[in-house]
């Protein structure tokens, strides 16, 4: 019936790796992968996936008949969970449902990449305990009817003997208690002395879930040890110390990895918490938020990324400068970007350096970030690029010197702005000399715009009438008595569109009169 390679043929563990392999691919670009099933086939949201292909037919038929109707595929998939996998579609619907249904047979087996009707790692969590439980409740009920059955009558002292645990058993049913009750246990523990027996034990458990990665188990510790740093009313310090020495000793390198992932990932519903886990993580999270943003494809994972690594604050910068050396120009626009989202004036050297590449975007990303740092270093390096031929490059350095609202810069956007541009060349740097102007505010400012309010051409009348009201807007915006007087001098003389902006100007003069 099933058309797979028995057991121990030496093609099975090669065709599982090829398919893992071409499973890794894809999830390295989309994140997850996930089906819906019905007889027919697999589904895409509502796209079929490869209809007519009799073989993807097939297998969705044996998935809907084992009462998978959905399955899903993260990137913490293994080779070893597709045999499960595997072994699930081999087994006959009885045999499975036998075996408590495909559920039950992914929690005995810890699987976390694959993931089916809708299930959480957490939710096979809850049913391999509930398994665990019911198996340890029939072997007792079974020991106990073996013992009745052994015991003979009057023997009541030997009974009672029997009945008191010996010290040795009861260590031995200490050391039943599962990762995930420990974690139930420490949860509302306030007790200093229990909450570092709890706490001993659960690093001894941990480690060994670790080495195994099964890192959705250990997920749920690290919400309960930063919860005990955070909690209001704050804990006694002696139990944050010990909360905190916990967390730690969980973030190894894979945790890492996995709360980065879990983070870029656009429905994580934990991810406030996980950013604080981040953050408590330091330098190794930081790198690897780095090396994640740089990889991501998708926009939403890069700006949950993004904002992360900013609240590191200027600790993270040498980081960031050290991944300008990266030769893809996309990379070094967001690392450029970062730097200036630090706001550290520390990083204007590497700033300069980089607006030495060729590729425009990470020009203008260049100017924005040293608007973000501010400063005289910063205003120097603008003045600079003026220069520049590209007027793309001039307009945004022009644009930025605006944001800053240096007085000191007035004169040189003045005449940037008086500028004569022969037919065909762009006013665009023109244009924004005016607008920033107007944003400076500077008295200085006033003359320059004046002479542009009342300049009059024979040739190019439309583009001169627009270079008019932009002065008239940007003299309304520095708003002293005689930017107000050149304002309304122009409106004896005026376009239809210069005198309607004209008077919106000074009526906005007289509201604002009118509200003090």
């Amino acid at each position: 019936m099933h058309n797979f390679y028995p057991e121990g043929h030496p093609q099975l563990d090669a065709s599982v790796e090829k398919c893992y392999l071409l499973f890794r691919k894809s999830l390295e670009i989309q994140g997850e992968i996930k089906w819906k099933i019905d007889q027919k086939g697999f589904y895409d949201n509502k796209t079929h996936v490869a209809p007519g292909n009799a073989e993807v037919a097939s297998l969705g038929k044996k998935l809907f008949f084992r009462r998978i109707k959905e399955i899903t595929f993260s990137p913490r998939l293994t080779v070893s969970e597709l045999k499960v996998l595997l072994s699930i579609v081999k087994l006959e619907p009885e045999d499975l449902l036998a075996q408590g249904g495909a559920e039950a047979v992914f929690a005995l087996k810890d699987v976390t990449g694959v993931l089916i009707n809708a299930l959480r790692p957490e939710d096979l969590l809850k049913i391999k305990r509930e398994l665990e439980e019911k198996k340890d409740k029939e072997r007792k009920e079974l020991a106990e009817e073996k013992k009745k059955e052994e015991e003979a009558p009057g023997e009541a002292q030997s009974q009672e003997a029997e009945k008191a645990p010996a010290p040795r058993e009861e260590e031995e049913k200490a050391d039943e208690t599962t990762f995930a009750d420990l974690i139930s246990l420490i949860r509302d523990e306030r007790d200093f002395i229990r909450y570092q027996d709890l706490s001993v034990r659960l690093k001894e458990k941990g480690e060994a879930v670790l080495m195994e990665k099964r890192l959705d188990e250990i997920f749920p510790a690290c919400l309960v040890f930063v919860e005990h740093l955070s909690t209001q009313p704050r804990l006694a310090d002696d139990l944050r110390t010990l909360a905190s020495e916990r967390l730690r000793s969980f973030l190894n390198h894979d945790m890492i990895i996995y709360l980065v992932q879990r983070l870029a990932s656009k429905d994580e519903p934990h991810r406030g918490v996980i950013n604080s886990i981040l953050l408590f993580a330091g330098e190794d999270a930081a790198r690897a938020l780095l090396d994640s943003i740089i990889d991501s494809g998708d926009a939403v994972a890069r700006r949950n990324l993004f904002n992360l690594i900013v609240r590191f604050g200027k600790q993270v910068r040498p980081l960031v400068e050290e991944r300008l050396s990266n030769p893809e120009w996309y990379v070094i626009r967001q690392m450029v970007g970062l730097l200036g989202e630090l706001k550290d004036p520390a990083a204007i050297d590497a700033i300069e350096t980089v607006y030495a590449n060729p590729e425009p975007r990470v020009k203008k990303e260049a100017l924005k970030s040293l608007v973000k740092i501010g400063g005289p270093r910063a205003t120097a390096i603008l003045i600079k690029t003026l220069g520049e031929e590209d007027p793309s490059i001039v307009a945004q350095a022009i644009i930025s010197l605006g944001v800053l609202k240096d007085p000191s810069v007035a004169d040189i956007l003045g005449e940037i702005a008086l500028r004569r541009e022969s037919l065909g060349e762009t006013h665009e740097p023109k244009r924004e000399a005016i607008r920033a102007l107007g944003h400076i505010g500077s008295v200085k400012a006033v003359p320059y715009l004046e002479r542009l309010l009342f300049r009059k051409v024979w040739f190019g009348k439309k583009a001169n009438e627009e270079i008019r009201i932009l002065a008239a807007n940007s003299l309304g915006m520095i708003g002293t008595v005689e930017a107000y007087k050149a304002v309304q001098e122009a409106c004896k003389d005026a376009s239809v569109e210069l005198y309607a902006a004209c008077r919106r100007i000074l009526e906005g003069r007289e509201k604002k009169a009118n509200e003090r």
